[in-house]
């Protein structure tokens, strides 16, 4: 028997991951400020619920970050968690590590370095901007006062199944929805 089970978004951990640059902060034999030169990446899963840092890899360059990031959600129990972490590390691989293997969700950034999904999820909320957007849009705003300014943030979501070719589709079958936040 298949059962639907869901939980409350305030049950559910978020879970961050995030590499970091870890320098010395001494001088060198030498006299030479340590801090000056480059030292290794720490990886970390952080979890926002209990405020732990939950795993850590160290890599030695920026560029294996995504590696560990998928080695880490393949070591822990991360079901109905939610995953983010910054657009460096958003690539289909990770997303179908997280959608299918660890059965959580995500809500990652995007930058052109996904330059193909970018460019079409661009595009669709260009449409939106001058209403010639044919899909269902969710959208709020709210305006605030915070720090000392007046600050106002826009939030438009777009249905994926809206948006995305077949191609894409294939490509990214594990994003739902595309989320834009703007400030001004």
């Amino acid at each position: 028997m298949i059962q639907d089970v869901r939980v409350s978004l305030y049950q559910r951990d978020v879970i961050a991951a995030d590499g970091q640059n870890i320098r010395a902060t001494r001088q060198t034999k030498k006299g030479n400020d340590a801090r000056k030169s480059t030292g290794y990446d720490l990886v970390s899963l952080y979890s926002t619920k209990y405020g732990l840092t939950i795993s850590q890899r160290a890599v030695d360059k920026k560029k294996h970050e995504a590696e560990a990031i998928l080695e880490m959600i393949a070591t822990l129990k991360l079901r109905n968690c939610i995953l983010t972490w910054d657009a460096i590390n958003t690539r289909a691989v990770t997303l179908e590590a997280v959608a299918v293997k660890a059965l959580a969700d995500f809500l990652v950034c995007l930058k052109d370095n996904q330059c193909e999904l970018f460019d079409v999820i661009e595009e669709s909320f260009s449409r939106l901007d001058v209403d010639k957007f044919q899909g269902e849009v969710l959208s709020s705003s709210r305006t605030s006062t915070e720090h000392g300014r007046i600050e106002t943030k826009e939030i438009s979501i777009l249905s994926a199944e809206d948006i995305l070719s077949t191609e894409l589709k294939r490509k990214w079958p594990h994003v739902h929805s595309v989320i834009r936040v703007r400030t001004s």
